[in-house]
């Protein structure tokens, strides 16, 4: 079952109230909350408040989301540990984060890079969590073929990878790195963009999409805990529920009972 839900961080300007509410009324399933917006790491008092604001609002929890860089400074590993300690105190399932920016990572071969990674598996394995690596510009992910290979050289049940559209990549290219990923991606980042990296929408895309949440589908590791599809951008509540009701058409055509021949 695909879940349909919001990162909080493309709505940087509202409370978790509002967007709460915004994703009630859009009729979302989930929410990815952002650690550099809403819910700082370490504060566990208001991770478990947002938490139970967002069940009893009849949503659950996707995923937390943060700009931490793999492979980064990080002695003894205490900043993540601080995130992985707030994603588990809201039992969000997967935490997103980033890998080097291309000038920081010269210095970390892919063999060091996908150590890191199976490092930072084991401890989030110990929680239940998995760790996602997030695509991104000027970044080590900032193609397709170097996250497939990455994550598929990392080779750990707790690492995947937090698919989306790249600005670089025509929209067959985006699409057939989703088929080829298979299982190797815990979340997709619904971010429709242009090659100028201007966001264009779901609604205007809804061929590719439709290609994508299939192939999202059947990769699938365990249809009954549900995976998450989630939009990362929206000018405002309105826009948000234009999207949302654009993705849920193409996720219900998808998981609808075919007919017995």
């Amino acid at each position: 079952m695909i879940r349909i839900g919001l990162c909080s961080g493309a709505l940087l300007a509202l409370g978790t109230d509002e967007i709460i509410k915004a994703a009630k009324d859009a009729g979302l399933d989930a929410i990815e909350w952002s650690a550099d917006a809403h819910i700082r790491p370490g504060d566990a008092r208001v991770a478990v408040e947002t938490m139970m604001a967002t069940l009893r609002a009849g949503l659950t929890l996707s995923s937390y989301a943060s700009i931490y860089r793999a492979g980064s400074d990080d002695e003894g590993l205490g900043r993540f540990q601080a995130l992985l300690d707030t994603a588990s105190a809201m039992y969000a399932p997967n935490l997103r984060i980033f890998a080097p920016t291309k000038a920081a990572g010269q210095k970390l071969a892919v063999a060091g890079l996908a150590g890191e990674l199976r490092r930072l598996g084991d401890k989030a394995a110990v929680r239940g969590v998995t760790v996602c690596m997030s695509l991104g510009r000027n970044t080590w992910l900032d193609d397709y073929p170097a996250a497939l290979a990455l994550v598929a050289r990392a080779a750990h049940p707790f690492v995947r990878l937090a698919w989306e559209d790249l600005p670089a990549s025509s929209g067959e290219e985006a699409s057939v790195a989703l088929e080829k990923a298979g299982a190797d991606v815990a979340l997709v980042i619904a971010r429709c963009v242009d090659r100028a990296g201007r966001a264009i929408g779901i609604a205007g895309s809804d061929d590719e999409w439709r290609r994508r949440m299939a192939a999202f589908k059947r990769s699938e590791r365990d249809p009954k805990m549900g995976s998450f599809a989630l939009i990362g951008s929206a000018q405002d509540a309105e826009a948000l529920a234009v999207e949302a009701r654009a993705l849920r058409s193409l996720v219900k055509e998808i998981e609808a009972p075919r007919p017995k021949p």
